[in-house]
């Protein structure tokens, strides 16, 4: 690609702009061909400046939890990159390293729960020890450009076609979440909602009979698909090893991502 090629790509090629590459760990296979960010291992990210944190400081953003997606398509150049269709882990990736280049890597991180004591502590946070996983050339899509992957539940030894989750996936699954707490209805279902949404196709059963068969599979084959699915996900690992202050009890915790991550004290 030429350089005007490149420049004619980008809504913004004001010299001032300060840009770094951010890694995509899916290294762009699970993007098809006509998307800009098939087969790419990076993307211009745009360094946070004022103008970000005002989106990061916005009301209705925060209230409607659209402030990071709206983070992210103001600090990333490439305006052809399309959001919903971008992976999970892509998408956090990005946000890590968005984090790190423009607030540093200390990440202080309140109201942990020490699994061992049950107390609350608070504990500071080197993001840029956090392990990266990329999809790797054994954990590749049925097809290049197609974000499909398959696995045989070991004890139906039925063949299951699923999705890395979307950011699209993701806000839809959050909406009904929230809508069956606003009204009052049973307690949201994580697992089957999440499967509900990743699952393509499940060998012999119809799509009408998809979720009834995602809720009556047993627990084994269920945590299998979960696991396998978990271990192919790329993206930040984000859990990081800590030691509680009041035990000095040592283990991982996760690291959670949230509004607040942009907000360094």
């Amino acid at each position: 690609m030429s350089e005007k090629e490149i420049e004619n790509r980008f809504s913004r090629t004001d010299p001032n702009i300060q840009s770094e590459l951010a890694g995509i760990p899916s290294r762009g296979k699970v993007y098809p061909k006509e998307s800009s960010l098939h087969n790419k291992t990076s993307i211009a990210i745009k360094i946070m400046s004022a103008e970000e944190e005002d989106i990061l400081n916005n009301r209705a953003y925060l209230k409607q939890g659209i402030a990071l997606d709206r983070l992210l398509s103001a600090v990333i150049l490439d305006k052809t990159a399309k959001l919903d269709e971008m992976i999970v882990g892509d998408k956090n990736a990005i946000l890590l390293y968005t984090r790190i280049i423009g607030y540093g890597s200390e990440y202080k991180v309140d109201n942990l729960k020490c699994e061992n004591c049950d107390k609350n502590f608070k504990a500071t946070v080197n993001l840029g020890t956090i392990k990266i996983r990329e999809l790797d050339d054994e954990t590749n899509p049925i097809e290049t450009g197609i974000n499909r992957f398959e696995f045989v539940l070991p004890r139906l030894n039925k063949k299951v076609y699923f999705h890395l989750l979307t950011n699209k996936d993701e806000a839809e699954i959050s909406k009904i979440e929230d809508n069956k707490k606003r009204s009052g209805a049973v307690q949201p279902a994580p697992i089957t909602t999440q499967l509900f949404h990743q699952i393509d196709e499940i060998e012999g059963v119809e799509e009408k009979d998809k979720m009834k068969f995602i809720k009556k599979m047993s627990a084994f084959d269920s945590k299998e698909l979960r696991n396998r699915i978990e271990s192919i996900t790329p993206g930040p690992i984000m859990r990081q090893e800590l030691t509680c202050p009041h035990c000095d009890d040592t283990r991982e915790y996760i690291v959670p991502i949230g509004t607040g991550f942009f907000w360094p004290r």
